[in-house]
């Protein structure tokens, strides 16, 4: 989508030539003002559209602000920020009439700006300025005048000629963008940014109590202020959407459709079911979960009710990534055999099967892959069936989403059926959805000998665990295999620029600031007298050791949320610096490539 905005644009190009090749130095600031008189009397009877606020959304600041603000989006970038007073002086129409505002730009470049349009023709003036610290220039936003640089050198002018048609050159780029040819300047994703900050320029105006002109049919829906209910346990958020938004912070489980009915959007983790009971009634239009499941969202009614909802897509993999290694080594230690001499079957091979093959390489395992949706999309080569995997693997993990029904389901994979077809009683690792094995036909794997082992991070019917399965379990974690500082700032950010897209925000690129460090990221190790295994052991260990958590479980499996809530600070292995002492060149190799820094 191209908006059509101002036609000026071989003259706004030279303005950005002369900005990026330093003409006026750094740019400090940037002046708009533009004023104009009304034309002619205005029959209150019959006002024009563009001075009714029901229809236009405001004042003549959208039809003509828009032009100059969408041109310094595509200068200066986003406006993250927008103060402004807008009122009507004049009482000649029920918008505003006098719009004065300040901004800031993502590039650091202030702004302000005044509007107004019941000035008279003597004071008739549409000027940009842009300040730097070398020099200024000078140019219209509508009119067909020189552009003028003013700096050291002294004072020049970049006179145009009119085109034929005022859009002339901006169609130029229009077609040349259809074609693939180049980019055009102006699009829906920089129009509807545009339209946000015109939005926080006179919401407090239509806002405003007992204002003598608006009520509450001229206040158009592009004027209200967005609300957005986001999960208070959802990290290092807070702070990233309140310059646009109401911003309302609660636990999931009092996310209720009383709170949610006049909001826009919701930022939430898999306690929220998001469906057609809590959306109903609602005015939520965008949804996003910060986690990669998103099995509790309803995402049939969402599409049926046009509600936009998405997950972060291995956020937290290398989180689970960690885990496994953990678990791994755990199990390794306490029955007693080595990696290099296992195979491990992998079911579900997307952004955490991915990571979970590449670490098990990487401890020397033999890897068999099965992902079905992905064999039928690039082919079987590099895949097993299920079948292999049941017959030959001494370790198989589960890394699928939860598919209740269809050609792919994944409810109840590991089912009684599942266990009988097993041939070497392995080990099974659980830390994708807890539905996905069937709890009783698990528990009698384990009580008969079926497997030999289980790793259990995700259990059905969440957090009122089955007690039984947790005590035949080898290891056994509260739903946080993911729960890496990591990970969970990834998932927020991930959440945080979907919503910006969505809304056209500005804030495409924003990441989470600030995530914590342990009290230390040094880790020494001397490999004397110790296999590759135990190196690789101690450095896992070292970053996160999946016993902790086990121990807590275990000791007040009634907490299981507040563990989730309350979960330890844990970093990945990039955080971390290894001292490496007496070890062998193969064992810093397989260091580095879990992602740790390697100090000789």
């Amino acid at each position: 989508m191209w908006p059509i905005t101002a036609g000026r644009f071989r003259d706004f190009w030279k303005v950005k030539e002369l900005v990026e090749s330093g003409a006026i130095g750094e740019v400090r600031m940037v002046n708009v003002r533009f004023y104009r008189p009304i034309n002619g009397d205005l029959d209150k009877d019959s006002i024009p559209w563009r001075f009714q606020p029901e229809i236009s959304g405001g004042g003549l600041i959208f039809d003509l602000a828009a032009h100059t603000l969408d041109y310094l989006d595509y200068v200066f970038g986003p406006v993250l920020n927008v103060k402004a007073n807008a009122m009507n002086q004049a009482e000649r129409y029920p918008a505003e009439d006098i719009v004065l505002a300040n901004w800031q730009h993502e590039s650091g470049v202030a702004g302000t700006g005044s509007w107004c349009f019941t000035t008279s023709s003597v004071n008739n003036l549409d000027e940009i300025e842009i300040i730097g610290n070398k020099g200024r220039i000078l140019f219209s936003t509508f009119e067909f005048i020189p552009v003028v640089l003013e700096n050291e050198i002294g004072r020049q002018e970049f006179p145009f000629e009119k085109p034929s048609h005022v859009q002339f050159y901006l169609m130029e780029k229009i077609i040349a963008a259809l074609r693939g040819e180049d980019k055009s300047p102006s699009t829906g994703e920089t129009a509807a940014r545009t339209n946000r900050v015109l939005d926080e320029m006179v919401r407090d105006y239509y806002n405003k109590p007992n204002n003598p002109h608006t009520s509450n049919h001229h206040i158009n829906k592009s004027t209200h202020q967005m609300k957005v209910v986001i999960d208070d346990k959802i990290p290092y958020i807070k702070g990233a959407l309140e310059p646009f938004a109401e911003v309302v912070y609660l636990p999931g489980s009092k996310t209720t459709p009383e709170i949610v009915r006049d909001a826009d959007a919701i930022i939430t983790r898999t306690r929220t079911k998001c469906n057609e009971s809590l959306l109903s009634e609602s005015s939520v239009r965008f949804i996003a979960t910060a986690t990669i499941g998103f099995d509790h969202i309803d995402t049939r009614y969402c599409d049926k009710a046009g509600i936009t909802w998405t997950n972060a897509p291995g956020c937290n993999s290398s989180s689970v990534e960690q885990y496994i290694a953990s678990a791994l080594m755990v199990l390794s230690e306490k029955k007693g055999f080595n990696l290099a001499d296992k195979t491990i079957g992998i079911i579900g091979v997307g952004n955490v099967g991915s990571k979970v093959a590449r670490i098990a390489e990487i401890f020397g395992m033999k890897v068999l892959l099965n992902d079905p949706p992905r064999a039928k999309k690039e082919g079987p080569e590099a895949f097993t069936d299920l079948e292999e995997i049941l017959e030959k693997a001494d370790i198989i993990t589960l890394h699928v989403p939860l598919n209740p029904e269809g050609i792919d389901k994944t409810y109840h994979l590991a089912d009684q059926t599942f266990f009988n077809r097993l041939k070497k009683q392995p080990i099974v690792i659980n830390s994708c959805r807890g539905e996905v094995t069937e709890t009783y036909a698990f528990k009698e794997a384990l009580k008969s000998g079926k497997i030999s082992g289980a790793v259990i991070d995700c259990w059905e019917n969440e957090p009122n665990i089955d007690l039984e399965l947790l005590g035949l379990s080898n290891l056994a974690t509260p739903h946080i295999a993911g729960y890496s500082k990591d990970g969970k700032a990834n998932g927020t950010s991930m959440s945080i620029q979907a919503l910006s897209r969505f809304f056209g925000l500005g804030i495409d690129d924003w990441t989470c600031k600030n995530v914590e460090l342990p009290q230390t990221t040094a880790i020494m190790i001397d490999g004397n007298n110790k296999s590759g295994q135990q190196i690789l052991k101690e450095a896992v260990l070292a970053t996160y050791d999946i016993r902790e958590d086990d121990h807590r479980l275990r000791g007040s499996v009634e907490t299981f949320e507040k563990q989730r809530g309350d979960y330890p600070l844990r970093r990945e292995f990039p955080v971390y610096t290894i001292t490496a002492k007496n070890i062998d060149k193969n064992s810093i190799q397989k260091l580095e490539k879990l992602g740790f820094i390697i100090k000789a």
